[in-house]
């Protein structure tokens, strides 16, 4: 039987990158399998007049929420979670197109759109196994959404001063918590409370 924990207490004082996270509200449901499976709206990101127009233009637009885990007091993330969403409205059907991998989904209203790329319902973040090393110790989820992020590419040359990378270039994971982040056209980033990770069959 799942546990739910809701995020409300403050941030951990001796972790200085951490303590630019506003807290909100993430709902942590942990499994039989000492999973964390979370829940949690990010929708305000695309709250303002400014987005709603440039989801409207015609021109694809890229919507992305990485989901990071983190011991208290590292600024290394444990596990890293991602969604994203490709947008494109038909300005002559008047439909938007909702791009997830190679699904495609058309949707007549903007909230739909927004309610299928920033509300986030039973993700689950990470392996069993991957959660197992870690039981008892003290944990958060770092949240960032963005809207039309840097690409992988770009960003790496960015954060290497514009040296081409010796080996191939793929998918970079930015670090939540760090400094290092390429800036997207708008970014909303918070963090959930901290809790101690269960033993799996056990009392928190």
């Amino acid at each position: 039987m799942c546990a739910l924990l809701l995020a409300f207490v403050t941030l951990s004082s001796h972790a200085d990158a951490q303590n630019r996270f506003p807290v909100r509200a993430i709902g942590v449901e942990l499994g039989a399998d000492g999973v964390p499976v979370l829940h949690f709206s990010v929708a305000d990101l695309a709250e303002s007049d400014a987005v709603r127009e440039r989801l409207r233009s015609g021109i694809a637009q890229h919507l992305s929420v990485t989901v990071q885990a983190y011991r208290v007091g590292s600024t290394e993330p444990l596990l890293t979670r991602q969604a994203t969403c490709a947008v494109s409205y038909d300005i002559f059907a008047r439909q938007y197109v909702v791009r997830r991998g190679r699904r495609a989904v058309v949707m007549e209203r903007y909230e739909d759109v927004i309610d299928q790329c920033l509300v986030l319902r039973r993700v689950p973040i990470g392996r069993a196994d991957e959660w197992r090393g870690h039981a008892g110790r003290e944990v958060f989820f770092a949240v960032r959404a963005e809207l039309n992020p840097i690409s992988g590419r770009r960003c790496r040359e960015l954060l290497r001063g514009g040296r081409e990378s010796e080996g191939p270039i793929g998918p970079i994971v930015v670090n939540i918590v760090r400094r290092e982040i390429c800036e997207a056209d708008r970014v909303v980033e918070f963090r959930s409370e901290s809790f101690r990770v269960p033993r799996v069959g056990g009392a928190r």
